[in-house]
């Protein structure tokens, strides 16, 4: 009779069991471990996220600040009254060196967890187009006569796992990011004739325009040059009784008299119908109108205090039916302005400007006026008695595009790590 060993096979048996529990403890704790370390992961390349994050609000925060007005700007900032004076003095007035400047946000956080609360240091600085020199930690305001295109350095630094949201907390995740800001250009050209007009231009009594720059006309119009003066006397615009136009003369185009606006439209709020300005400053009405450089005057015209406080524009916008007299001057040849006119403009007296007139409507001119720019006229002008003068500069237009419209980043100078 043959005997089978029931207690042998139950001991393999157990051996087995044990072996594979074994083997499921180590898989369960090998799945653990690297569930952990995967959760670990994600939660540093959260924070890194945040960090991120963090210097980008700062970055953005201060180019938004270098484009606030100065009450704003200065109200909004968080550093000594003294860092923001000096701030301001090495932005505006391009001064020599460099400042520093900390701001703290507390824009991440849970509660009283401050395990993902973030901060962000911000320092800016001149420093000509380097991604790689970083600022001073030394501010200094050394006047300068440093170009209006220089650009400015904005470094900005994210911080989180903080032990708290103050500057001096301990923060275990950073990030850092260099972007290049400049000054963007208020227009993106400009008139190359003394008196540009759609309509027709009458020069009357001794009127004199000059446009010696070698490109562009005395007179560019889209329709008659009438009365101008037959008796030319002196060498230029500025000789004694100096009257005629010099220069490259006049022309007489019919494609700028298709560029006149649309009767009853409004120019800052339809802009394709005053194709005129794109076509002169590259830039639409609307969008001229509403740049932070317009100081928008309703139905005033600027007084000569207003538009020759370089703290205002250098833009003017004026709606209405307007008469100067006496003797003014509207800007200089250092800051020169931009007076545009939706309606109709009579000048008269000794009346001096420095830069654009831009008329979108009538225009009569008597007396003595002198414009050192240009004249542009959305329809006809004309000249009365008096010795008007009309010179074309291209001095004036280069001063006007030092006057910014506000900061913008230079393509391609966005660097993070």
């Amino acid at each position: 009779m043959r005997t089978i060993n029931f207690r042998q096979r139950g001991a393999f048996t157990l051996i087995a069991a044990v072996l594979s529990l074994v083997l499921t403890s180590l898989v369960l704790v090998y799945v653990h471990r690297t569930s952990l370390t995967e959760i670990s992961m994600v939660r540093q390349m959260n924070r890194v996220e945040i960090a991120r994050e963090a210097a980008e609000a700062g970055s953005e925060t201060m180019l938004a600040l270098l484009n606030a007005s100065q009450a704003s700007y200065v109200s909004g900032w968080s550093a000594s009254s003294a860092a923001k004076a000096q701030m301001l003095a090495t932005i505006d007035n391009n001064a020599a060196g460099a400042i520093v400047t900390y701001v703290a946000s507390s824009a991440v956080s849970s509660g009283n967890d401050r395990r993902y609360g973030s901060i962000y240091e911000v320092r800016v600085c001149r420093s000509g187009a380097s991604l790689t020199t970083p600022c001073s930690l030394t501010p200094t305001a050394t006047a300068s006569s440093v170009d209006a295109s220089s650009l400015i350095r904005i470094e900005a630094i994210g911080y989180t796992n903080c032990s708290d949201l103050t500057a001096s907390a301990t923060c275990s995740v950073t990030a850092q990011n260099v972007s290049l800001v400049g000054k963007s250009a208020l227009f993106r050209s400009f008139p190359s004739d003394a008196i540009l007009a759609v309509g027709n231009v009458s020069l009357g009594g001794s009127t004199c325009v000059e446009n010696s720059s070698g490109s562009g006309y005395a007179v560019h119009a889209g329709l008659d040059l009438t009365n101008s003066p037959n008796n030319w006397q002196g060498q230029n615009c500025y000789s004694t009784n100096g009257k005629g136009t010099y220069g490259s003369g006049f022309d007489r185009d019919g494609g700028l008299a298709t560029m006149q606006g649309t009767p009853g439209a409004d120019p800052t709020t339809s802009p394709g119908s005053f194709p005129l300005f794109e076509y002169l400053y590259g830039v639409d009405s609307q969008t001229l109108y509403n740049s932070s450089s317009t100081t928008k005057m309703g139905n005033q015209f600027p007084t000569e205090a207003q538009a020759n406080n370089t703290s205002n524009g250098p833009v003017f916008w004026s709606t209405g039916t307007f008469s100067v007299n006496g003797n003014n001057t509207y800007g200089s040849p250092e800051n020169p302005v931009v007076l545009v006119v939706n309606g109709t403009l009579s000048l008269n007296g000794n009346v001096t400007i420095y830069g654009i007139v831009h008329v979108i409507g009538s225009v009569s001119i008597s007396g003595n006026l002198t414009v050192e720019g240009t004249l542009v006229n959305d329809g006809s002008t004309a000249f009365g008695n008096g010795n008007n003068k009309v010179r074309y500069n291209p001095d004036i237009f280069n001063n006007l595009n030092r006057k910014a419209d506000g900061y913008a980043r230079a393509a391609g100078s966005w660097r993070d790590w």
